[in-house]
């Protein structure tokens, strides 16, 4: 295994020149981070392969990576990322823009038969049979020097990428468009902005609550992760959930009742006690509530949209969630599963099924679950 180590800005700022003259149709690229005491991820190698060459760039050797920006803004270059949605977080933290022209293998997998969250391990081995080292896949790529081990693992992300993204195209054919929401989603940058506001919807909460601990828990939350963000901290290091949780519930929370629940820090405990009364009660969103029809409907629009995707050799989610699918029994004519690909091989013939007009049989002879069409006459 070859690949060129770069741990100086001079040798940056070539390999960035190079990119700019070059101009490569394909720059293969992953990212070595920790995030276990931070709130945003704490980038440490960089590596990228194009032109048959591999390059691992140490982030943490007081380089700038901004050279790299014109490349990656660069629509021409086509970006291709495995699973990129940290990744991509990355570049966006780092320069306020996201990478331009995106690709990402694990979301091909998925109209390619690999469902919703393939390895790149996986991918290696199905496609190019070549297993991969994932020994150091929970290495600390904070520490220095690297080990040999740990240089080759991250090599080994990047070496064959474009490989796995040409044969993957190819193989997935026109299915290639039932892919562009997902990339549209990795590619847009309410993606990567934060939102204090709806912070309080991550915290696990059991039981039944009265409206006032709802109000208090958001904005709880939403300090709390305000805290976090200004001071690059994990949110669970800032305040963990049942502290919060343990807050919202008081019937009352003094600057010293905050203190005394564990909290050292005096700024923010000042910070949790004026969210503590600025909370204003309301009623946590129920779901709305089915009738037997209604949820026999949702069952059987799952089974379809299940087979139809196994047909098809593509990801369920491609097509929608439960809550879409419960959206689409209450009001069709609103529905996504109604409009472009989706309405084609799926949406029109559920409209049918909800409407009486076709039914779900099992055909012995093909195995498998097939639609048949209700003479209305």
């Amino acid at each position: 295994m070859t690949y060129i180590y770069i741990s100086t800005q001079e040798a940056l700022d070539s390999l960035a020149t190079t990119l700019t003259q070059e101009k490569p149709h394909n720059l293969s690229v992953d990212t070595e981070f920790v995030r276990k005491t931070t709130y945003w991820p704490k980038v440490c190698l960089v590596q990228l392969c194009f032109s048959g060459q591999t390059y691992i760039i140490d982030a943490l050797s007081t380089i700038d990576l901004t050279p790299l920006k014109p490349c990656f803004d660069d629509k021409s270059v086509r970006k291709i990322f495995h699973s990129g949605r940290q990744d991509v977080e990355i570049f966006y933290r780092l320069w306020g823009t996201i990478p331009q022209n995106i690709a990402d293998t694990q979301i091909l997998g998925m109209v390619t038969g690999f469902g919703e969250s393939v390895s790149y391990e996986k991918l290696c081995d199905a496609i190019l049979r070549k297993k991969l080292d994932k020994s150091q896949q929970h290495t600390d790529w904070c520490k220095r020097p690297l080990s040999q081990r740990q240089l080759d693992y991250a090599a080994d992300d990047v070496i064959d990428l474009e490989k796995v993204y040409e044969k993957l195209v190819k193989r997935a054919g026109k299915k290639t468009a039932y892919i562009e929401e997902e990339l549209q989603w990795l590619a847009s940058e309410e993606t990567y902005r934060c939102d204090t506001e709806t912070a309080w919807e991550k915290v696990r909460v059991r039981g039944p609550k009265k409206p006032l601990f709802w109000g208090r828990l958001k904005s709880l939350a939403a300090a709390r992760e305000e805290v976090a963000i200004q001071t690059n901290t994990a949110r669970g290091h800032v305040l963990k959930d049942d502290i919060l949780i343990q807050l919202a519930d008081m019937k009352e929370a003094s600057l010293k009742q905050i203190k005394d629940s564990g909290i050292q820090s005096t700024s923010l405990a000042e910070k949790l006690s004026a969210a503590f009364d600025a909370g204003i009660p309301f009623e946590k969103e129920k779901p709305n509530k089915l009738n037997k029809a209604q949820d026999q409907l949702i069952d059987l629009i799952k089974v379809f949209l299940k087979a139809t995707a196994d047909d098809l050799h593509i990801a369920p989610k491609l097509f929608g969630t439960k809550c879409q699918i419960t959206d689409f029994v209450l009001n069709p004519s609103t529905s996504p599963f109604l409009k472009g690909w989706r309405a084609d091989l799926f949406g029109q013939t559920a409209k049918n099924l909800i409407e009486g007009k076709a039914a779900l049989v099992f055909d012995p002879s093909k195995n498998g679950i097939i639609t048949h069409e209700i003479d209305q006459s």
